[in-house]
């Protein structure tokens, strides 16, 4: 006989068993552990839920989950069933610039340089329907330079979109001979969904 703590009923974990009002022997079916459900049945449930539901809530559940809410073949799979192009959902924010990194270094201390950047939406004519061009950002020379970052999120720009148009550049304002002036790293270009 045992006078330690009182031991405390055990609970049951959902689906680890067989519930007391469903009988195993008139073939009915039984619950399985989650762990248990084969991945492509989860994808295709998946498929049926919102997309932010499965972005911010499914991926939590377990690590195979994870795995199946960021597979690149359930958002192909539910693009193609949605009618939309893959990357305007992909999940993983690929860069869209094919050669984002520039030089190693940030602008020289003793060169005075400037910054311009021209970001455009355009339509499948080619006309712009939107945007994003700051003023000229200007660094003085004798200033101690530092990496700078700008960033711009385009939103409620509605339907029609095809096309991304990005210029920058910029130069030294001494017009030394040689190379001097600006430098540019990691310029991106992202399409995201909405997780609002």
């Amino acid at each position: 006989m045992s006078f330690g703590k009182p031991i405390k009923k055990r609970r049951k974990i959902m689906g680890a068993a067989p519930s007391n009002n469903v009988s195993p022997s008139k073939g009915l079916p039984v619950a399985l552990p989650i762990h248990s459900v084969p991945l492509e049945i989860v994808e295709e449930i998946f498929h049926n839920l919102p997309y932010q539901q499965v972005i911010r809530h499914c991926c939590l559940v377990c690590k195979q989950w994870k795995e199946v809410a960021h597979s690149e073949s359930l958002w192909r799979e539910r693009c193609r069933r949605e009618g939309l192009m893959y990357y305007a959902l992909c999940k993983k924010k690929r860069n869209l610039i094919k050669n984002p990194s520039a030089e190693s270094m940030p602008a020289r201390w003793d060169c005075a340089c400037q910054y311009t950047i021209k970001v455009e939406l355009l339509n499948k004519n080619k006309k712009c329907l939107q945007t994003f061009e700051p003023e000229t950002v200007i660094f003085e020379q004798w200033n101690d330079q530092q990496w700078h970052s700008m960033t711009h999120v385009f939103k409620n720009y509605g339907p029609g979109v095809r096309y991304v148009r990005f210029i920058h550049g910029g130069q030294d304002r001494q017009f030394w001979a040689g190379w001097y002036g600006i430098r540019v790293t990691d310029s991106c270009v992202e399409i995201c969904p909405d997780v609002e």
